[in-house]
Protein backbone atom coordinates (compact mmCIF):
# COMPACT_ATOMS: atom_id res chain seq x y z
CA UNK A 1 0.00 0.00 0.00
CA UNK A 2 2.62 2.05 -0.32
CA UNK A 3 1.77 4.22 -3.54
CA UNK A 4 -1.30 5.00 -1.10
CA UNK A 5 0.75 6.34 1.72
CA UNK A 6 -0.85 4.25 4.15
CA UNK A 7 0.90 1.93 6.66
CA UNK A 8 -0.23 -0.66 7.86
CA UNK A 9 0.48 -4.66 8.69
CA UNK A 10 -1.16 -7.08 6.28
CA UNK A 11 -1.78 -10.50 7.83
CA UNK A 12 -4.42 -13.40 6.42
CA UNK A 13 -6.78 -12.46 9.86
CA UNK A 14 -6.90 -8.98 9.22
CA UNK A 15 -7.29 -9.65 5.28
CA UNK A 16 -10.07 -11.80 6.06
CA UNK A 17 -11.93 -10.50 8.35
CA UNK A 18 -12.01 -6.94 6.44
CA UNK A 19 -13.29 -9.40 3.58
CA UNK A 20 -16.03 -10.92 5.10
CA UNK A 21 -17.43 -7.61 6.50
CA UNK A 22 -17.36 -6.55 2.86
CA UNK A 23 -19.78 -9.07 1.45
CA UNK A 24 -21.96 -8.63 4.78
CA UNK A 25 -22.28 -5.23 4.07
CA UNK A 26 -22.63 -5.30 0.19
CA UNK A 27 -25.50 -7.83 1.08
CA UNK A 28 -27.27 -5.57 3.68
CA UNK A 29 -27.11 -2.81 1.41
CA UNK A 30 -28.50 -4.44 -1.18
CA UNK A 31 -31.15 -6.82 0.10
CA UNK A 32 -33.50 -3.85 0.73
CA UNK A 33 -33.41 -2.73 -3.75
CA UNK A 34 -33.46 -6.03 -5.29
CA UNK A 35 -36.07 -8.73 -5.28
CA UNK A 36 -33.58 -11.55 -6.43
CA UNK A 37 -31.12 -10.84 -4.00
CA UNK A 38 -30.98 -14.00 -1.21
CA UNK A 39 -29.22 -13.25 1.65
CA UNK A 40 -30.02 -16.62 3.83
CA UNK A 41 -29.69 -18.54 0.78
CA UNK A 42 -30.52 -21.78 -0.10
CA UNK A 43 -33.51 -20.29 1.50
CA UNK A 44 -35.51 -18.56 -1.07
CA UNK A 45 -37.09 -15.22 0.92
CA UNK A 46 -35.28 -11.93 1.49
CA UNK A 47 -36.84 -10.46 4.87
CA UNK A 48 -34.82 -7.33 4.07
CA UNK A 49 -36.56 -6.36 0.94
CA UNK A 50 -38.74 -2.89 1.62
CA UNK A 51 -41.59 -1.84 -1.18
CA UNK A 52 -40.71 1.58 0.22
CA UNK A 53 -38.03 3.58 -2.04
CA UNK A 54 -34.71 3.78 -0.51
CA UNK A 55 -32.89 3.72 -3.58
CA UNK A 56 -31.87 7.16 -2.88
CA UNK A 57 -31.45 7.15 0.63
CA UNK A 58 -28.99 3.84 0.19
CA UNK A 59 -27.23 5.89 -2.65
CA UNK A 60 -26.46 8.92 -0.84
CA UNK A 61 -25.63 7.08 2.51
CA UNK A 62 -22.85 5.27 0.34
CA UNK A 63 -21.96 8.72 -1.34
CA UNK A 64 -21.55 10.50 2.27
CA UNK A 65 -19.34 7.29 3.69
CA UNK A 66 -17.02 7.76 0.36
CA UNK A 67 -16.77 11.64 0.67
CA UNK A 68 -16.14 10.73 4.62
CA UNK A 69 -13.20 8.24 3.34
CA UNK A 70 -11.75 10.48 1.20
CA UNK A 71 -11.34 13.33 3.82
CA UNK A 72 -10.05 11.38 6.13
CA UNK A 73 -7.71 9.62 3.78
CA UNK A 74 -6.80 13.24 2.49
CA UNK A 75 -6.44 14.59 6.10
CA UNK A 76 -3.66 11.28 6.75
CA UNK A 77 -1.78 11.97 3.38
CA UNK A 78 -1.41 15.66 4.78
CA UNK A 79 -0.11 14.26 8.48
CA UNK A 80 2.36 11.79 6.44
CA UNK A 81 3.61 14.41 4.09
CA UNK A 82 4.27 16.77 7.14
CA UNK A 83 5.66 14.65 9.44
CA UNK A 84 8.29 13.02 5.88
CA UNK A 85 8.63 17.01 5.40
CA UNK A 86 9.57 17.79 9.16
CA UNK A 87 12.01 13.94 9.41
CA UNK A 88 14.08 15.16 6.16
CA UNK A 89 14.26 19.14 7.27
CA UNK A 90 16.23 17.85 10.44
CA UNK A 91 17.91 15.13 8.41
CA UNK A 92 19.35 17.71 6.32
CA UNK A 93 20.12 20.00 9.06
CA UNK A 94 22.22 17.34 10.73
CA UNK A 95 24.21 16.97 7.47
CA UNK A 96 25.04 20.68 7.21
CA UNK A 97 26.47 20.71 10.71
CA UNK A 98 28.55 17.82 9.94
CA UNK A 99 30.21 20.16 6.81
Amino acid sequence: MSFFKIEQEISFKKIFLASLLGICIHILLDSPLYTDIRPFFPLDFNPFYSTANLTGLLYAICVWCFLIGLIVYIIRLSIYAIKNRIKNHNSHQNNNCLL
